[in-house]
């Protein structure tokens, strides 16, 4: 106790109440045994969490496959959630704002004091994801710890709608403070930047399913989606208008659309053959993809969407679904995915896919090289961090 009593100020001794709601490890932080030091670790702070949209984001898939690498993580979020179930991972915790109310003094004492704990790893990389307030601040205190910092660019930030953490002088903060920046989309390319677009679970997605969903009612063509979708929780982006479009010019498909909504939501009316199911978890996904004659990813023309690299592309591809997207530049040119201009060029997209046969090795080709253990190996690199896993060195 000696040494943290030097090292805190008075107020800190609330440790334990604070920790509480800091993470769902209670022994973590207290106890210096609780890593192991010849390990890799990396530290992601984020803005969503584990299970955010059934659990497929970013920062988890990548996090999941560092992990297999044989890296240790740790996942701070500012959402705050229920973390039950996550498993693996040396620590996952909300971080203490905003809603600990705790003074931005106390905030940062204890990201400070966790990220000290942390330091008994020889190799330690802090990762941020988002442009979050205090991120940037964040980041300071783990270069003054001798962390290697990352920025992952990830979306289009600044056209990002309704969001109440951007802080666009983190983002400068971040992007100049970073050791290493990665980016996700060509279109979002800065100077220092590494190209790491995102990439599937192959294997999860490509398992056989015999048992149809009780939920799924199938047409005489079904389409399916699955991603966010409801503009109340900030998907500004989802072009109800044309998959109204499709639904109304083909009354005998089925368009299933499964993702995150609130309870007040009602899709727009005149949509029978629309289904909206709601969120499911990444693992259940790969159940309903069998059953999907195309996949769709119907996204306004925007300029946010257009820097967009969208990790359902590589799951429908995966399951050997063919995929009919907006215009969204990053994935022209992929195997069976056909990119359109307008809704009447989406529709006729659909036709053509629909009776198209899939070119499996083409497919499994394109996907060898883009799995996220492939991103995650990259990561490391640009990182400069070896891991061992089993046989392989990283």
């Amino acid at each position: 106790m000696g040494e943290q009593a030097e090292r805190w100020p008075r107020w800190a001794f609330r440790t334990r109440e604070l920790l509480e709601q800091f993470s769902a490890s209670q022994d973590m932080p207290q106890s210096f045994g609780w890593l192991d030091g010849s390990k890799p670790l990396i530290a992601f702070f984020v803005g969503v969490t584990w299970h955010d949209t059934g659990g497929g984001q970013r920062p988890v898939q990548l996090a999941k496959a560092l992990m297999q690498l044989g890296c240790q993580v740790l996942f701070l979020t500012m959402r705050k959630a229920d973390n039950v179930g996550v498993r693996d991972l040396a620590c996952v915790g909300n971080l203490p704002f905003p809603d600990a109310r705790l003074s931005e003094q106390q905030d940062m004492g204890l990201i400070d004091e966790l990220l000290r704990r942390a330091s008994v790893a020889e190799q330690r990389a802090a990762v941020f994801e988002f442009p979050c307030r205090r991120f940037d601040k964040l980041m300071r205190i783990a270069k003054s710890l001798g962390y290697v910092t990352a920025y992952d660019i990830i979306d289009l930030w600044r056209d990002f709608p309704d969001v109440d953490w951007y802080d666009r002088d983190a983002e400068t903060a971040l992007t100049a403070g970073a050791d290493h920046i990665f980016y996700s989309a060509r279109a979002l390319a800065v100077q220092r930047g590494v190209y790491l677009p995102n990439a599937g679970e192959v294997e999860m997605f490509r398992r056989p399913s015999s048992q149809e969903p009780d939920d799924l009612v199938r047409g005489e063509v079904t389409l399916g989606y699955w991603g966010s979708l409801d503009p109340n929780l900030g998907a500004k982006w989802f072009d109800w208008d044309l998959v109204a479009y499709v639904a109304k010019q083909r009354p005998s498909w089925r368009i299933v659309l499964l993702g995150p909504t609130r309870a007040d939501f009602r899709k727009p009316p005149g949509l029978e053959n629309v289904d909206v199911l709601g969120v499911r978890p990444i693992e259940r996904l790969a159940d309903y993809l069998p059953w999907f004659d195309v996949c769709l990813i119907p996204f306004k023309n925007t300029r946010m969407t257009r820097a967009v690299n969208p990790v359902k592309v590589y799951e429908y591809l995966a399951g050997y679904k063919p995929v009919v997207a907006s215009m969204l530049p990053e994935i022209e040119g992929f195997p069976h995915v056909r990119v359109t201009r307008n809704a009447a060029d989406f529709l006729a997209a659909i036709e053509q896919a629909r009776s198209a046969a899939i070119d499996r090795r083409a497919v499994d080709d394109f996907l060898a090289s883009n799995t996220w253990t492939a991103r995650a190996q990259r990561f490391l690199e640009v990182l400069g961090v070896r891991a061992h896993a089993g046989n392989a060195d990283v």
